[in-house]
């Protein structure tokens, strides 16, 4: 028998797998096997471009293999049926079957599906396994199996994690007999995983080495410090693939590798990272990036550990928090140019912040975000844009200035056309909102009613009467910065010219 191997497209391989999976009762077809074929559902769109990889080749083949030297056999009432269950490196296989554990007959495989979660600890499933085959057995055969086969040692009953709350569960109501450590046939087909290994991860701390950990996301760096001696030491790395939780993971993967023989003590600000420790005490399937690394991080020691939490939010004085400390000032380390410059290619955030952020100098900030494509055509922070009209009473600015010449009515109102530059100034007695308002009505007159007026923070601009008058006649306000009575500079270069004119006029008698 073969499988048609044309994959072209995601729809064609969906339907492939589809197929495959109505033989995961009646083919052993361990989950490890059919990893590379989900692999390869991963896309966007049904019509992307899929290729048989050589890894789900080499899947295709073995099943194939299956299919044509496999059998299962015939239920045979008058013998006992049992349970086999295996944990496997790509999640569990079992079977019910018939005969004694050397010869057994498989009458049904059961076959757990692809893992919906990161990280599912070995226990859980075995006892998944356990009450699929219960269910399948009472469903299709209405009896329950007389014996249930545990790959489990029974000569470590402390040891052992037979007492586990997954098996627990699994086995309620369950009036048969629990075996262990059978190997039917069928094992040299599996790759199979130890589960009754000693646990690596401990729930309370012990004698040996304690080492912080800590990960900062604004310099994409994972450390671990420790005190020797009277000293601090420290190791870091920087990925700035990782996500803030992988950080987290990473720190602790890299005091994994300290002191490989002794127990280790490792002290960790992160929830996330703490409970997915304790939860990896044993063997396990691990699909997520974080779990992967943690777990390829364990297997390398040979010593234990235990992970602390603390709560960094909260601080409290003492040798936790000391080393806390110590571990948070590490990760954040010292900004360079290159740092600044991957925070910006990654935010693109302006140079004022670059500055505040990562303590470089405004100089080197400029540069930085001087050279970006994405961020050039904008203007740098420290070089301020005030955009002039593009064409004829467009864009107005307004501002009144005190000239000496002209008492007892000292107060002259300038409005200045940006577009065309045409200054138009009246005399006032005071600087009040009439006054604008007056100002306004005469240099319309002259130039035209405005779209936008542009002014400063003066009670005379910012008034009720005023914002009423630019509502009734359609004018924009636009005032300066709060608190801040300077003009615009445009009608302040006005008012200087003006007032020069002024004082000519004046010396020559005019």
């Amino acid at each position: 028998m073969k499988i048609c191997r044309n994959i072209e497209t995601l729809h064609d391989m969906q339907q492939l797998v589809g197929s495959l999976q109505w033989l995961h009762n009646i083919v052993l077809i361990p989950p490890e096997t059919m990893a590379p074929l989900y692999n390869l559902l991963k896309g966007k769109n049904p019509w992307e471009q899929k290729t048989l990889t050589t890894e789900a080749m080499n899947s295709l083949d073995f099943i194939e293999q299956q299919i044509s030297s496999s059998s299962l056999a015939r239920w045979n009432p008058n013998i006992p049926l049992d349970l086999y269950v295996h944990f496997t490196e790509g999640g569990g296989v079992g079977a019910l079957a018939q005969g004694p554990p050397g010869k057994a007959q498989p009458i049904q495989w059961i076959v757990l599906g692809k893992p919906s979660r990161a990280f599912s600890p070995g226990v859980e499933c075995l006892g998944n396994l356990i009450m699929k085959g219960r269910k399948l057995a009472l469903r299709y055969l209405g009896i329950e199996p007389a014996r249930i086969y545990l790959p489990l040692r029974k000569q470590l009953p402390k040891q052992s994690v037979a007492m586990s709350e997954y098996l627990a569960i699994a086995l309620v109501r369950f009036g048969g007999e629990v075996w262990y450590a059978a190997k039917p046939p069928w094992t040299q087909m599996l790759k199979i995983v130890d589960i009754d290994l000693p646990q690596k991860i401990v729930d309370r701390p012990q004698s040996g080495p304690t080492v912080f950990t800590d990960a900062s996301s604004a310099t994409s760096t994972a450390v671990a410090v420790w005190q020797l001696e009277g000293e601090w030491h420290c190791i870091k790395m920087t990925d700035c693939a990782l996500s803030v939780q992988q950080l987290e993971v990473a720190a602790v993967a890299l005091a994994c590798g300290l002191f490989p023989t002794e127990h280790l003590n490792i002290v960790t600000d992160s929830m996330f990272v703490a409970k997915l420790c304790l939860a990896m005490s044993g063997p396990s399937v691990s699909t997520s990036t974080a779990a992967l690394m943690l777990e390829e991080a364990l297997f390398s020691r040979k010593g234990t550990i235990s992970v602390i939490h603390v709560n960094s939010h909260n601080p409290i004085k003492g040798f936790f928090q000391t080393g806390n400390d110590k571990a948070d000032a590490a990760a954040k380390g010292m900004w360079t140019l290159r740092d600044a410059r991957q925070l910006h290619e990654s935010l693109h955030i302006g140079a004022k912040a670059l500055v505040k952020r990562c303590e470089i100098s405004a100089t080197d900030a400029k540069h930085i975000v001087a050279t970006c494509p994405h961020c050039q055509k904008a203007p740098l922070w420290s070089s301020g844009v005030n955009p002039r009209g593009l064409k004829a009473s467009k864009v107005w600015q307004t501002d009144f200035t005190l000239c000496q010449l002209l008492k007892p009515q000292a107060w002259l109102a300038v409005s200045v056309d940006t577009y065309s530059r045409v200054i138009v100034a009246t005399q006032h007695l005071k600087t009040g909102s009439k006054a604008t308002i007056q100002h306004w009505l005469t240099a319309m007159s002259w130039l035209g009613v405005p779209n936008q007026i542009k002014t400063d923070n003066g009670p005379n601009f910012i008034s009720k009467s005023v914002q009423a008058f630019a509502q009734k006649w359609g004018i924009t306000l636009i005032h300066g910065i709060p608190y801040n009575s300077t003009g615009q500079a445009i009608v302040e270069r006005a008012n200087q010219t003006l007032k020069s004119k002024l004082e000519v006029l004046a010396k020559t008698g005019g």
